[in-house]
């Protein structure tokens, strides 16, 4: 016999067991909710790419650490010889990086410049950062023989410069008649046409070889139309002859220090594998090699780190408002345009001083023969 205490009894149990229900079900929803918003967000991610989180990119002492495709810098660089006519090595060196990615170097006996170029290779089409110094030696060829596959096309080759001196440009003739290969001008106009950096010097452009996309900044001071070409892929930053292991001449002091600075800028969101310059000019002891030398033994390693690069901005900011010769560790600042006004001044001192002495040469002659008609 059920009383009216045993029905309160009974529905009070129903609705506990209810509501233990109800939160259940509903907590069962969150965590399939929770789910599914994750899911989306990883397919969101697949299809658009964020940027890289800071705790895979900064290691504990809070370095950038490149989360870039590896390759090998595993090289003897090309000596040359104290008597070229002996040399018997290679015109140009070539050594693979990875299996898209090629180093080029002109032995010093084939030209003391002895620049680095390098060939960058994507899906679609191909970069080749500079030509070299010597117009005979056989860039063209050694080039288009890397990039020829069997039995398919050759892709087509974009021929850049780091910057338009000669010792960067000179091989550009021998790309001349030859089909799918585009040579970019070499003067700035150019440069910023190609790459549409329409606001020269600032901004940076992008190039998409196929899968491989390159960064290219202005960074004029050692030429007006300098670039540094940055490879997302294996996190190579190229910058020509504006930062090398060596001399690195300034001809314009305000636009190298603004390089400098935009430079440090570029990096610091980027993960940097190795800073590769266009010469290499001192030995594992840090001694540079005299500028016409034919002959380097025990060179350094050519890489070069973000280090530099910050270190290159801080030596800008040490010396002050005039270069004319500052050492750092691994590069040193030469400003030509300081040395060229110098060498300026000076020839005008002369000239004046010569034209003030004929001048009273012709004076006294004068004089004299005035006095021996009197």
């Amino acid at each position: 016999m059920y009383t009216l205490e045993n029905t309160t009894k009974q529905s009070e149990r129903f609705h506990r067991n209810r509501r233990f229900i109800q939160r259940k079900e509903t907590m069962r929803k969150l965590v399939l909710a929770a789910a599914l918003i994750r899911f989306a967000f990883v397919g969101y991610r697949l299809i658009i790419p964020g940027p890289v989180s800071p705790s895979q990119n900064i290691d504990a002492e809070g370095n950038i650490v490149a989360q870039v495709t590896p390759g090998s810098m595993e090289v003897d660089w090309l000596s040359g010889s104290t008597d070229c006519a002996t040399n018997d090595e290679p015109a140009i060196q070539v050594h693979q990086y990875d299996s898209a990615t090629y180093i080029l170097r002109q032995n010093p006996c084939a030209d003391f410049e002895a620049p680095f170029m390098y060939l960058l290779i994507g899906q679609t089409r191909a970069l080749l950062l500079d030509t070299g110094a010597v117009a005979d030696a056989p860039i063209a060829r050694t080039v288009l023989d890397l990039l020829a596959v069997e039995g398919q096309p050759r892709l087509p080759l974009i021929v850049a410069h780091s910057h338009s001196h000669f010792d960067h440009r000179r091989g550009d003739g021998q790309f001349f008649g030859y089909s799918n290969v585009e040579i970019i001008g070499h003067e700035p106009e150019h440069v910023q046409r190609f790459f549409g950096l329409d606001n020269w010097p600032n901004g940076v452009a992008s190039l998409d070889l196929g899968g491989r996309k390159l960064e290219i900044l202005p960074i004029p001071g050692h030429h007006p139309a300098g670039i540094a070409v940055y490879d997302t892929l294996t996190g190579m930053l190229l910058t020509g002859d504006n930062l090398l292991p060596g001399r690195v001449y300034i001809s314009d002091l305000d636009s190298s220090r603004a390089s400098s600075q935009r430079l440090v800028r570029f990096i610091e969101s980027r993960p940097v594998s190795h800073v590769l310059g266009g010469h290499l000019e001192m030995d594992n002891e840090g001694r540079l090699y005299e500028p016409s030398s034919t002959y380097r033994p025990d060179q350094r390693e050519l890489q070069m780190t973000r280090e530099h690069v910050v270190a290159l901005e801080q030596a800008f900011g040490d010396s002050g408002r005039f270069i004319l010769y500052s050492a750092q560790d691994d590069f040193v600042l030469v400003n030509t345009g300081i040395i060229v006004t110098g060498i300026g001044v000076i020839g005008v001192v002369i000239v004046g001083v010569l034209v003030l002495l004929v001048f009273r040469f012709v004076r006294r002659r004068r004089n004299r023969a005035a006095t021996t008609r009197m």
